[in-house]
């Protein structure tokens, strides 16, 4: 969970006020009302202990209805919240921080950015329910792990570049969660003789 919280902490920097310190994974199969409707099963679903909940989703190829797809996921999140026993209020704040392999708002060059329901005339953010973070990995840019300045960019080039163990060595030098990531992803890779010697 620590890894976990590393990362939801490095992407929502700066667009919430508050620090994840703990989590708890949910069950991420998400069920219809009724047999007609859709199941969705999210790659990553957790809650902090405030409740507010996290929604992780990796996204290698676009589709047609990215956009929509997105908004799916967080308002049927939101709206799972709130049964006969509870009032409105119980609803937390849902969190999606999509990465993507691919280029989802070519309109600018921003490799991370968030949406939320703002009021139009302030651009103040009074309905704070449903929250998107997008990760445009073909927008960041950056090579060389000398080059990282903060988390968010570590966690970004690890996304990127996991295949490429000198720059991952070099990373893992940066960020102790980077490290971390990097021995896990390594084990992943063990063979079944390396895993007895374990």
């Amino acid at each position: 969970n620590d890894l976990l919280i590393s990362f939801l902490n490095a992407m929502l920097s700066g667009f919430i006020d508050f620090e994840i310190k703990e989590v708890s994974l949910q069950d991420p199969v998400q069920l219809p009302e009724k047999p007609a409707k859709k199941t969705t099963i999210l790659d990553v679903y957790c809650k902090d202990s405030a409740n507010n909940n996290f929604i992780v989703e990796m996204q290698v190829a676009p589709t047609n209805w990215s956009h929509e797809r997105a908004q799916y996921y967080v308002n049927k999140a939101f709206v799972e919240q709130v049964d006969k026993s509870v009032d409105f209020r119980s609803a937390r704040p849902v969190f999606l921080i999509a990465i993507l392999c691919f280029t989802m708002f070519k309109e600018h060059e921003r490799y991370i950015t968030c949406h939320q329901t703002l009021d139009v005339t302030d651009h103040k953010q009074y309905l704070r329910g449903c929250n998107y973070i997008f990760v445009e990995l073909p927008k960041f840019k950056k090579l060389d792990a000398q080059s990282i300045k903060n988390e968010a960019e570590a966690w970004c080039m690890f996304f990127k570049s996991s295949q490429k163990e000198e720059l991952m060595k070099n990373l893992s030098q940066k960020s102790e969660a980077i490290k971390k990531a990097v021995g896990t992803l390594e084990t992943l890779n063990w063979t079944e003789a390396e895993w007895r010697v374990y």
